[in-house]
């Protein structure tokens, strides 16, 4: 094996051993909320068994671990993205990581957006807004597959990327067609 053959095998098996290591928990982790989001637990079963009240909190929690998690994947994909130096995959990350950073601010100071308080009998119940729960879940979820377009498009994921003899206009317009718009 030459120099060459032997540095492109180690970058290979870091990288593998970054994605292995770290990118591929998190994106365990991202789908374990997200159907928790779902059901309110993690198994359909074990929902069937809390309250109403109970699985609609579950489900809020989950969905800010969802953001919490995309916003890990993000920061752990930053400089490898940055160091690649495509200015319209950049700018596909900026736009995620400010996405990410708003909403967090929303879960923690405007829960109220989630949550409507209703009262039956004597017992104060508070209720998801399904609307707006739905519509943020719809937005992680986007956010989520366009950061993994960004892990594939880096080789963070080792799918087949034929685009490095493209024009940067050219790049541009595969990003489009790409990347889901939410």
């Amino acid at each position: 094996m030459d120099n060459r053959e032997d540095t492109n095998l180690k970058v290979f098996n870091t990288a593998k051993k970054y994605a292995e290591d770290i990118l591929f928990p998190k994106m365990e982790q991202f789908q374990t909320y997200q159907k928790q989001a779902a059901f309110g637990a993690e198994d359909l079963n074990e929902a069937s068994l809390l309250t109403e009240e109970l699985r609609d909190i579950q489900r809020y929690n989950a969905l800010k671990a969802m953001n919490e998690v995309l916003a890990d994947l993000l920061t752990n994909i930053t400089s490898t993205v940055k160091l690649k130096g495509n200015k319209e995959e950049i700018a596909q990350l900026d736009k995620l990581i400010k996405f990410v950073k708003d909403l967090r601010d929303t879960f923690y100071e405007h829960r109220e957006r989630f949550f409507s308080t209703e009262y039956r009998g004597n017992e104060m119940i508070e209720k998801l807004n399904r609307k707006e729960f739905d519509k943020m879940k719809e937005k992680i979820t986007i956010c989520y597959v366009n950061c993994e377009i960004l892990m594939t498009r880096n080789k963070l994921l080792f799918a087949d990327a034929n685009d490095e003899f493209l024009s940067d206009k050219e790049i541009l317009e595969n990003i489009k067609r790409e990347y889901v718009e939410g």
